[in-house]
């Protein structure tokens, strides 16, 4: 059955915050935000802390930390090439939907220089004052040439940041270790999969700005991405209502409420002909012409 719903402006600002958990502080674990978030940003030790507790109903920064001692959650580079806490499984699906980008780790200094850089990791952890100068004297890779290798090569070869430069008193500083080998997923699915919970957690956002640096360098293949998605999206029975948003009538949005997540709303990108894009005054996203689901 399809109907039509009439978006208010403060109703979108409202499915936004509360899509960002931060309508209402939430019962949720550390390890549910930052996976509900696909990741939370980390090049301040603390900035993750500061995001779970406005989240969150009673915060307990040692269960965070129980987290990261016990490799549950990770401190990784991850999108954007900057740091991220992410979940373990959230690791795997990341580097996964990374894995074709066009960027340092499939250099071939990279693939060449990546192995030996795991096994010195497996020892303890290393620094890149350490690697550089192994790789001067190993490899003869000096200047950028050893630059560039070293930020491919960690990415290749699983190296993460030591879990102690990610407690709360932790100083920024590079320490990294080695991790067991990530499960295995299929490159597509696995953008598939960031695509449908990036908009879940941040959307609704235009088909449009998947095409835009930097997630154009970064989600190679989108397109084919978006159209595992759509057919899924279309395959999962669910029923469809057409909305649009007061004051810009083209203007509409994919959302899906799930009922495993309270006041969350779920979003799903279609790939309008013709877009009319409108701000939306909470997020700065732009709208394009989509299609609202519940």
């Amino acid at each position: 059955m399809r109907v039509t719903e009439t978006l208010s402006t403060r109703r979108l600002n409202r499915i936004t915050l509360a899509r960002q958990l931060l309508l209402e502080r939430n019962e949720l674990s550390p390890s549910s935000v930052v996976e509900h978030l696909v990741g939370m940003q980390s090049q301040m030790p603390s900035a993750p802390y500061i995001g779970i507790w406005t989240r969150t109903a009673d915060f307990d920064r040692d269960a965070l930390e129980v987290d990261l001692r016990n490799g549950d959650i990770l401190k990784a580079t991850v999108m954007r090439q900057t740091l991220h806490l992410v979940t373990r499984r959230d690791y795997a699906v990341l580097r996964a939907a990374l894995s074709e980008a066009n960027w340092l780790h499939n250099t071939p200094d990279a693939e060449r220089v990546a192995p030996a850089l795991r096994h010195l990791a497996s020892a303890g952890p290393v620094t890149r004052a350490g690697i550089l100068a192994h790789l001067e004297a190993t490899h003869g890779l000096t200047g950028d040439d050893a630059s560039r290798a070293w930020r491919g090569a960690r990415i290749r070869a699983h190296l993460v940041h030591h879990h102690e430069t990610a407690l709360w008193k932790a100083r920024p500083e590079g320490r990294y270790v080695a991790i067991d080998e990530p499960a295995l997923h299929d490159p597509v699915e696995a953008r598939a999969e960031i695509v449908r919970r990036y908009l879940a957690a941040f959307g609704p956002a235009a088909a449009a700005s998947f095409d835009q640096p930097p997630v154009s360098r970064m989600l190679t293949k989108v397109s084919s991405a978006c159209g595992k998605l759509s057919a899924a999206s279309l395959n999962s029975g669910a029923s469809w209502v057409q909305a649009t948003v007061t004051g810009a009538p083209s203007a509409s949005a994919c959302l899906n409420r799930s009922s495993s997540w309270p006041q969350s709303w779920f979003a799903c990108v279609i790939f309008p002909a013709q877009p009319r894009p409108i701000a939306c005054a909470s997020s700065g996203m732009v709208l394009s012409q989509l299609q609202i689901r519940r």
